[in-house]
C-alpha cells in the first residue's frame, strides 16, 4: 500500500464537509474467490598535377580499347520485392523518475448549464508515461481540450497547448491520450461537429478526431477527423503506441446511417499520422464496448471488450489474441465468468511485468457497486483466483498500473456528498501476482465543491473522476480536478 500524499488529507477534506453539513457512507467489503571530408584510399595513385597555363604537358600513350563481356544468358524474372518492415522509432532516453506533487493548470472552467453535482459522472482528466520518462496530461475547460507535458519530476515543459475548441454542451466528452515511441503523444476525442443536423432521424452527429503532438507538447498535426458522422459512441476511448511510431485509436461506434448495434475496433496510423489501411474488430453481437488494447512484447495484442452475455441478459468480459494486424490467433473469444452481471460493465486492462495482463471491471446495480479483477494469458488462460469487492459509496472512475515485479494496483474513486459540498477520494488496492489482495488505502483526497453556510461563497465545481497514466518502471502520474474560488484547478501526483 502506498503511503498517502500530501495533497489533501483525509483529515482536511472531513473538517471541510464537516463545517458544510458533515457527509460519507460506508466503506467497500472485498473478497477473493472463484559530413568530413573523405581521407586518401591507401594505396591508391597520386593525382597526376595540373600542368600550369602556357606550359608543355606530356601526352600519355593511348589505352587499348576493353573487349566487350558476353551477355548474359536469359533467366528466370526476379520475384517480388519483400515488404519492408517499419523499423522500430528511435525512443528518447527515459529520465529517472522523481516522485512529485505539482499544479498543472488553475481556473478550469465547466460547460454552461453543469452545475454543482452534476459532473461527478463526466470524463476526468487522462494521462500518458512518455517515453522520455515525463507524462502528458489532457483536460477540457470550458469547452476547450488542452494539453500540458511535464517531466520526470513533474515539472512543466512550455506552455499548455490548446489542442481543439469542442461543441458539445455535456458534462461528458470522451477523450483519451496515449504516448507514441518516439517520445511525443496522440490525444483522439469525439464531439459534437455538425450541430446543424442534431435531431435527424438517426440522432445527434458526432465524429472521432485525433491531433498528434510532439515530446515538447508542440502540436504537430491538427485536429483530423476519422470516418463519416457517428450516431451513437461509448464512452470510453483508447490510444495506444506501436514500436514503429505509428498508433491505434480503439472505440465503439455506431454509424447514422443505420440504427446498429455499437461496434467495437481499431483503426491504425502510422508515424506521421496517414491510416495504413489496417484494423481490426471485435464485435459479436449486440453492442460490445469497453475495447481495450494491450501491446504485447512480440508485437501481438490482447482485445479485451464488455460483450453482451449469450443466450441471457447482462454483459460479460470478453478477451482473445491478435496479430499485430489484428487477424485473430485463437479460434475464438474467451469469457471471464467471474465478470458476469447484470448490469453494464466498465473494464480496464494493463500489461505486467511478467507479460500476463491484468482486466479489472466495475458494474452498478441496485445502487451497490461491484469491482471485480482477473489475471489472463494471451493464449485464453485464465490466471489466478478472480477477486472481488463491494463498493456502498458512489465510485467514479477505475485504473490499473503494473507493479514493477508481480501483482498490479486498481484504483478506483469514491464520493461523498453533503448539502454544502461534495469530496472525493481515489482508492488504492494492492494485489499480488496471483490476484490476492494484500493492501488498501487512500491514495490521493480533495474537495470538488462547497457551498459557504455563512457567506455563501463557493468553490468548483470540478469532476470527480481521475486520470492515471502507468509505466513499465512501477510509476504512475495521477491526475485530479479539486474545486478552487472561481472554477477548478488541475493536479497531477506522481509515484
Amino acid at each position: 500500500m502506498r503511503p498517502v500524499p500530501a495533497v489533501l488529507s483525509l483529515l482536511t477534506v472531513a473538517v471541510a464537509l464537516s463545517a458544510c453539513g458533515g457527509g460519507g457512507g460506508s466503506g467497500p467489503t472485498a473478497s477473493t474467490g472463484g559530413a568530413p571530408a573523405q581521407p586518401a584510399v591507401p594505396g591508391a595513385p597520386a593525382a597526376s598535377p595540373v600542368p600550369a597555363p602556357g606550359t608543355p604537358g606530356t601526352s600519355p600513350a593511348p589505352a587499348p580499347a576493353p573487349t566487350p563481356a558476353p551477355a548474359p544468358a536469359p533467366g528466370p524474372a526476379p520475384g517480388p520485392a519483400p515488404i519492408p518492415v517499419p523499423a522500430p522509432a528511435p525512443a528518447p532516453s527515459p529520465a529517472a523518475f522523481s516522485p512529485f506533487t505539482t499544479t498543472v493548470a488553475s481556473g478550469l472552467q465547466v460547460a454552461p448549464g453543469a452545475g454543482p453535482g452534476t459532473l461527478t459522472d463526466a470524463a476526468g482528466p487522462q494521462v500518458a508515461r512518455l517515453a522520455g520518462g515525463g507524462s502528458a496530461v489532457a483536460w477540457i475547460s470550458g469547452h476547450t481540450l488542452m494539453a500540458q507535458v511535464l517531466d520526470a519530476s513533474g515539472q512543466r515543459v512550455g506552455d499548455a497547448t490548446a489542442i481543439a475548441g469542442l461543441f458539445t454542451q455535456a458534462p461528458q466528452w470522451p477523450f483519451a491520450v496515449g504516448a507514441l515511441a518516439g517520445g511525443g503523444f496522440v490525444v483522439a476525442w469525439l464531439d459534437e461537429t455538425h450541430p446543424e443536423l442534431d435531431m435527424t432521424q438517426f440522432g445527434t452527429p458526432y465524429t472521432l478526431q485525433f491531433a498528434r503532438l510532439g515530446p515538447q507538447g508542440e502540436l504537430l498535426q491538427g485536429s483530423t477527423q476519422i470516418g463519416g458522422l457517428l450516431g451513437r459512441f461509448d464512452p470510453w476511448l483508447q490510444v495506444v503506441g506501436r514500436a514503429d511510431g505509428g498508433f491505434v485509436i480503439a472505440s465503439s461506434t455506431a454509424s447514422m446511417a443505420v440504427i446498429q448495434p455499437l461496434d467495437a475496433g481499431a483503426v491504425f496510423f502510422d508515424a506521421q499520422g496517414q491510416p495504413t489501411g489496417q484494423g481490426l474488430t471485435v464485435s459479436q453481437a449486440g453492442d460490445d464496448t469497453q475495447l481495450n488494447l494491450v501491446a504485447l512484447a512480440d508485437g501481438s495484442w490482447l482485445a479485451a471488450w464488455v460483450g453482451l452475455v449469450e443466450g441471457a441478459s447482462g454483459s460479460v468480459v470478453r478477451f482473445r489474441h491478435l496479430a499485430a494486424d489484428g487477424t485473430p490467433l485463437d479460434a475464438a473469444p474467451v469469457a471471464v465468468p467471474a465478470s458476469a452481471q447484470a448490469g453494464a460493465l466498465q473494464l480496464r486492462a494493463v500489461l505486467l511485468a511478467d507479460g500476463d495482463v491484468a482486466l479489472a471491471w466495475k458494474s452498478l446495480l441496485n445502487g451497490t457497486t461491484t469491482l471485480g479483477w482477473q489475471q489472463v494469458q494471451a493464449g485464453g488462460s485464465l490466471l489466478g483466483t478472480p477477486g472481488s469487492l463491494v463498493e456502498q459509496r458512489q465510485v467514479s472512475g477505475l485504473a490499473l498500473a503494473p507493479q514493477a515485479g508481480p501483482g498490479f494496483s486498481l484504483f478506483y474513486g469514491v464520493l461523498n456528498a453533503s448539502n454544502r459540498g461534495e469530496s472525493a477520494q481515489v482508492v488504492d488496492l494492492t494485489l499480488d501476482g496471483q490476484g490476492a489482495l494484500l493492501a488498501q488505502g487512500t491514495l490521493a483526497s480533495r474537495l470538488l465543491w462547497t457551498v459557504s453556510p455563512t457567506t455563501g461563497a463557493t468553490t468548483g465545481p470540478s469532476g470527480g473522476s481521475f486520470g492515471l497514466g502507468a509505466g513499465a518502471d512501477g510509476h504512475f502520474v495521477l491526475a485530479t480536478e479539486a474545486g478552487i474560488s472561481g472554477g477548478a484547478e488541475l493536479d497531477a501526483l506522481g509515484q
